[in-house]
């Protein structure tokens, strides 16, 4: 069959040739080639055939003598990449071919070692640009290396090119495509550059835009009539998550009856600010918060980043931060795809180039005594080490609150302090208990921002959005997730349960796929 992977090695033969050797290309040919390869419903060994003849016609000169690599050969070419780089690519399609000659030594692929991983590395380039949602898979360095792969399978099965040496290059030449258009991440929060001069500028812009408070009902409203960094992976992902997003957009928003106060989404929301006073504390910095901020060009895109660094002082200045408070998922140091697409349109609706990506897990003492065994050199350290802490839980109508002990509390004696201090404070709200914990594990990783990514994925964001404004008026039943009937036997009276195989409330889904 006439896969992607022909279509690819097409462009790229046509691409270099038409950049080496202008005045020998057929516009008119090329243009040929192009259209049939994009618009011909054939999807035949035929078709191949077909494309293969066109190319094959290109690949001579007018009196059918000279092949293409007898004309590299002929061209002083200084400043373009090494010969045996284009004769490599354009093997890909001739070997195939058996209408065309092949004068191609063995192993020539390794012989001029320089600058063979270029070759692979436009390869990428080339499968990237075809497959702009590919890069968001946390497994995209394998699926690239894959694809690219199969285009060299009949040449190191035939042993044209050497495997192993193969391999290394291949390497080589992904890892220069990530130093341009990263999706791998650093394990570890890091400084690269220089915050820009224009930090300032853009921070006080974002300041500037009138939001309600987070967590709010206004701030539930005006999510709901976006499309937001935490939800937008739906529309790039399968037909059914594309349904259910569209269907929960034009349902009027609905407000909380109630706060779950066991989810997992509640227990992300409840850790939050430790986790942020965590981030500061080791990173010697300060967050800021900026509510729901809508992209200034696009927009129906929306972002609330858990926090800014807004230190000026600090050499993070101007990087987002999103967290993640797990309750039952591995941390892998790899942002799963829902996140990563979060962190690029959260950097892309405020303009900001990086982003950490911060991973904490939590546990709580059953009680004070084996919190306070637990003891280090001080109050707020693990006998192991390890940060612990206090938080209060008062309520206020159906409300939870919570009031936080200082990530800095070294003694019994501030501790005591600060008891006395919040009991005074909430003495209108009713008290709850007071919740120990300590932090199990936490990881911070720094994302970059992929522009590329997002330049080539905005417009099916757009689609979406479209759709959304269009089915509100024509109707939108058709998006309605399916359910599915589950019978349970039970003598002569059978118990029926019916569930949605996707869910419709979008603001459960602040924290996507929340662990």
């Amino acid at each position: 069959m006439f896969d992607e992977i022909h279509y690819t090695t097409i462009s790229v033969i046509i691409s270099i040739y038409n950049r080496f050797f202008p005045e020998k290309c057929d516009d008119e040919q090329i243009r040929e080639i192009i259209e049939y390869t994009e618009t011909s419903t054939d999807n035949s060994d035929l078709k191949k055939q077909n494309i293969y003849s066109m190319i094959s016609e290109m690949l001579y000169d007018e009196n059918g003598q000279k092949t293409i690599y007898d004309m590299i050969d002929a061209v002083d070419l200084p400043e373009c990449p090494p010969l045996n780089d284009i004769k490599e690519l354009l093997s890909i399609i001739m070997v195939l071919d058996e209408s065309v000659s092949i004068n191609y030594g063995k192993n020539e692929f390794i012989q001029e070692d320089a600058h063979d991983h270029e070759l692979l590395r436009e390869i990428t380039e080339v499968i990237t640009h075809n497959n702009p949602t590919i890069v968001a898979e946390p497994k995209y360095k394998e699926i690239m290396k894959s694809c690219v792969r199969e285009h060299f399978d009949a040449l190191i099965e035939d042993e044209i090119v050497d495997e192993d040496d193969f391999e290394e290059k291949l390497e080589r030449a992904i890892e220069e495509y990530y130093k341009q258009n990263p999706r791998e991440c650093i394990r570890d929060s890091v400084v690269l550059a220089t915050p820009s001069k224009e930090l300032p500028s853009k921070l006080a812009k974002l300041r500037d835009d009138v939001q309600p408070e987070q967590r709010t009902t206004e701030w539930y409203e005006r999510r709901h009539g976006l499309i937001t960094a935490s939800s937008a992976w739906k529309v790039l992902d399968s037909q059914a998550n594309f349904n259910s997003f569209v269907h929960s957009k034009c349902v009027p928003y609905q407000p909380y009856a109630a706060t779950n106060v066991d989810s997992p989404l509640h227990w992300g929301q409840r850790y939050e600010p430790v986790s942020v006073e965590l981030y500061e504390h080791l990173y010697n910095t300060k967050l800021g918060e900026f509510g729901c901020i809508t992209h200034p060009a696009h927009e129906f895109l929306g972002a609330s980043p858990d926090g800014i660094n807004i230190d000026s002082r600090s050499p993070l200045y101007g990087r987002m931060l999103e967290i993640k408070n797990i309750v039952n998922r591995e941390i892998t140091g790899i942002p799963k795809k829902e996140y990563w697409i979060q962190m690029q349109l959260q950097m892309e609706v405020c303009d900001l180039a990086d982003c950490d990506f911060l991973e904490c897990v939590f546990k709580e003492y059953p009680s004070y005594m084996e919190f306070y065994s637990d003891v280090g050199n001080t109050f707020n350290k693990t006998a192991s080490g390890a940060f612990k802490g206090v938080l209060a839980m008062f309520y206020q109508g159906s409300s939870p609150v919570y009031e936080y002990c200082p990530l800095v509390t070294t003694t019994t004696t501030q501790y005591e302090r600060w008891m006395e201090d919040i009991m005074e404070r909430n003495s209108e709200k009713l008290f709850v208990k007071y919740i120990y914990w300590r932090l199990e594990l936490m990881s911070c990783v720094y994302v970059p921002r992929n522009r590329e990514w997002f330049l080539a994925n905005v417009a099916q964001l757009r689609h979406a959005w479209e759709t959304i404004q269009r089915e509100k008026v024509s109707g939108f039943d058709h998006r309605k997730p399916i359910k599915k009937t589950i019978c349970k036997k039970g003598g002569e009276n059978q118990q029926q349960l019916t569930i949605n195989i996707t869910t419709n409330i979008d603001h459960l889904d602040e924290e996507p796929m929340k662990d």
